[in-house]
């Protein structure tokens, strides 16, 4: 059975191999190891290696099956099947880790946390997929994205200490709004994950020093009808 122990080695002496596994290029260590019940499959946090001092520094998730000899083999990516498609789609997702201040007196997290989880996912879907911190988005190009619309369908519970995976979707961009969508897994999303949560906002795109409402800029379209591509949310 393959270790936790072998797996740091073979990550620490491959981290090209560990950047082909996601969407992202570039050259990434392992953060931390997750075991999700199964000896014969492992979620691997990763970040890229020039915000390794960032205390939230997780930006994407993958699943990475074991070999015998715990080597790591490429896995096949998710897709989004659809007829005479062959192309593997790949959606954005963020795992993050229930936290204390999650919880209600139920012992389960409280609902509105979910809609928290969405945003999260969302700040690092800007930095990860259109290569733009999302504070600059505020700050320097002076975009904010209030939200006008929100609709959730909660389906399990979570307790203190487990992880969700939150896919970011994007579903329409129109000429001032954008509709997101958000699906949440327990532990790493990938076939066969239990769904917890799916959700959708319609934000509007607006100046953030005096909200004055304004079309969705050229450069956030484009970049976003390009993720919708890559993740088949758009043919």
């Amino acid at each position: 059975m393959a270790t936790p122990e072998t797996l740091q080695r073979a990550g620490k002496t491959a981290p090209d191999e560990l950047s082909r596994h996601g969407p992202h290029t570039g050259s990434f260590r392992i953060r931390e190891i997750v075991w999700d019940g199964a000896d014969a499959e492992v979620a691997l946090h990763c970040i890229p290696e020039e915000r390794l001092g960032d205390n939230d520094g997780i930006i994407f998730c993958t699943r990475v099956p074991v070999g015998r000899r715990g080597q790591l083999r490429r896995p096949a990516r998710r897709r989004r099947k659809t007829a005479g498609d062959t192309l593997a789609r790949v959606t954005y997702s963020k795992l993050i880790k229930v936290c204390f201040s999650d919880i209600d007196n139920a012992g389960i997290v409280y609902y509105p946390r979910f809609l928290h989880y969405f945003h999260l996912a969302v700040e690092e879907f800007f930095a990860a997929e259109l290569g733009i911190d999302f504070a600059d988005v505020l700050h320097t190009r002076n975009v904010s994205f209030p939200t006008v619309r929100v609709e959730a369908d909660f389906r399990r519970r979570l307790k203190y200490g487990d992880r969700i995976d939150i896919e970011v979707r994007v579903l329409h961009v129109g000429r001032s709004s954008i509709t997101w969508g958000y699906r949440g897994y327990r532990g790493v999303a990938a076939p066969g994950s239990d769904l917890l949560v799916e959700g959708s906002n319609v934000t509007v795109c607006v100046t953030s020093d005096t909200f004055e409402k304004i079309e969705v800029p050229d450069w956030l379209r484009k970049g976003l009808e390009a993720y919708r591509v890559r993740s088949g949310d758009k043919d």
